[in-house]
């Protein structure tokens, strides 16, 4: 012979020293072997352990691996993805790196955990509180009218009854003045002085007893 070792299986180099463990895979063994490990899909490290990932085709996994997920799938987070988010009708902060919580609800969800359904009678005429911030209330689309001001009947009433009270006197005073006037005589002594003004004092100023008293007609009685 040569002198040269034929290995057993699990053996490798020169000397047919042996392999480390690999659970998970196969050792480089034989006399040009180095005695590292290949790993199975799933599993990792220089003996090729199994990945913690909860999803193990998401692993680091081979022998330079970490054995952490290197990513997780919708709604589960986690550095192994371990946790599910609690967001029902949402989205969450998922992956390795997240926390689990709500990021989003769908339309027509609300609460931090989006598990609340708004109750809006009509979603084309009302619109829903919605979001994680959201209360659920239901307002309408519909422009409202402007209030009606607020008035107290009683002042209504008062105003109402003052204006169709001095309408009647003006009109009183009116046919008054027509009446008197077609007799060719005025006394407006009787009159409020602030309507003797309206009267022509230079046609009948003549009239025994009237005076023109700084434009206004006065009589002496």
């Amino acid at each position: 012979g040569n002198g040269t070792c034929t290995c057993y299986l699990g053996a490798y180099g020169s000397s047919c020293q042996p392999c480390p463990p690999c659970f998970n895979g196969t050792c480089s063994d034989g006399p040009s072997g180095n005695g590292i490990c290949t790993c199975f899909p799933g599993s990792y490290g220089n003996t090729c352990i199994p990945c913690t990932c909860k999803f193990p085709n998401l692993c680091s996994d081979g022998s330079n691996g970490h054995g952490r997920c290197n990513s997780c799938p919708a709604k589960y987070w986690g550095t192994n993805c371990e946790f599910g988010c609690t967001c029902e009708n949402g989205e969450c902060y998922d992956g390795t790196k997240g926390n689990g919580i709500c990021r989003r609800c769908f339309p027509n969800y609300y609460g931090i955990n989006c598990n609340n359904t708004c109750e809006c009678s009509n979603s084309t005429t009302t619109t829903c509180d919605d979001g994680i911030t959201g209360t659920g209330t239901c307002t309408s689309l519909i422009a409202s009218p402007p209030p009606i001001p607020n008035q107290t009947p009683l002042s209504l009433i008062l105003g109402v009854s003052i204006s169709i009270a001095l309408l009647i006197i003006i009109g009183a005073i009116i046919f008054f003045i027509l009446w008197r006037r077609r007799s060719g005589v005025i006394d407006i002594s009787g009159l409020p002085v602030e309507i003797r003004w309206h009267f022509d004092y230079k046609r009948i100023s003549g009239e025994m007893g009237w005076n023109n008293n700084e434009g206004y007609l006065m009589k002496d009685v």
